[in-house]
């Protein structure tokens, strides 16, 4: 028995049916791919638009992306009745301390989270995430705002960032969706963006992609398509000992297929001229533009 014997031998056989040949359509007005936090919610106030919504995601929607492992807080409250800083005075701090990258971030879209992350917020708490001390555990703690009954985490002064039950966040949004009958799409991997007439730089007309698990080939076809992948993050590990270890909070899938796949389809990027180091014992440059 030679050494490829013994693997196939010991291998074990693959639990799901193969469909290599299956293919499937699905006609929509809005596809989203990318079913993290952003993709969710895209999928969420389309629906209640009116629209009819495909999310895709190559995990579990209900677990999956960077918050399927739970949220401890949520920053930028600025218009929430008891924070202590505005939208604009928060720019100006945030300029501040980071530069906002020497100018190279975009700077406009901070100012919308300032803006609207409260009323964000209070979106999920409809939905049925829990964001107060509602059973008063803390009540008379320094942390704990006593009519609001929000707790504040880092700035108990400015109350600018909030202590939430994020461990559910993900399962909410997930029951969000199939309650407003949203096409909720796992393990489907999608490989490329559909263009009209094949033409790189046309108008998106839907996606592609695959069964993770079964192999069965997808094509959407959707109106307008929103692309909710996350950032590439921490491609390039130098050290072994180091494998495991994301050095922040991102799902250790944000591989930049999203950005590929964007490229490919024609699409221009901008804001790609700096690069970040990275601290602790990694050390190195983030993927981007200037890496």
């Amino acid at each position: 028995m030679n050494d490829m014997d013994s693997l196939e031998e010991g291998a074990l056989e693959w639990p799901y049916p193969v469909n290599y040949g299956k293919e499937n359509e699905i006609i929509t007005d809005i596809l989203v791919i990318g079913g993290g936090l952003a993709g969710c919610n895209a999928a969420i106030n389309a629906a209640k638009a009116g629209a009819s919504v495909a999310i895709v995601d190559k995990a579990p929607i209900i677990r999956s992306g960077s918050a399927g492992a739970g949220i401890d807080h949520w920053h930028d409250i600025c218009t929430a009745p008891c924070c202590k800083v505005s939208p604009d005075e928060m720019i100006e701090l945030s300029t501040a301390h980071t530069g906002f990258a020497g100018g190279y971030t975009a700077g406009h879209t901070s100012y919308i989270t300032f803006q609207e992350s409260w009323d964000a917020l209070l979106d999920l708490e409809k939905m049925g995430l829990k964001i107060r001390d509602e059973d008063d555990e803390f009540a008379g703690a320094e942390f704990r705002d006593e009519e609001t009954k929000l707790l504040f985490s880092y700035d108990y002064e400015n109350k600018h960032s909030v202590r939430i039950q994020g461990a559910l966040l993900k399962p909410v949004l997930y029951k969000e969706l199939k309650k407003l009958e949203a096409g909720v799409y796992d393990h489907i991997m999608i490989t490329g963006l559909l263009t009209e007439d094949g033409r790189q730089g046309s108008r998106i007309v839907g996606a592609m992609g695959f069964h993770v698990r079964n192999g069965e080939f997808f094509v959407f076809k959707s109106k307008a398509t929103v692309l909710a992948t996350a950032h590439p993050s921490h491609l390039w590990v130098y050290s072994t000992e180091l494998v495991g270890s994301q050095g922040e909070h991102s799902d250790p899938n944000c591989v930049g297929d999203g950005h590929a796949m964007a490229w490919q389809a024609g699409a221009e990027f901008t804001l790609m001229e700096c690069s970040t180091i990275t601290g602790g014992a990694f050390r190195y440059p983030a993927y981007g533009g200037g890496s």
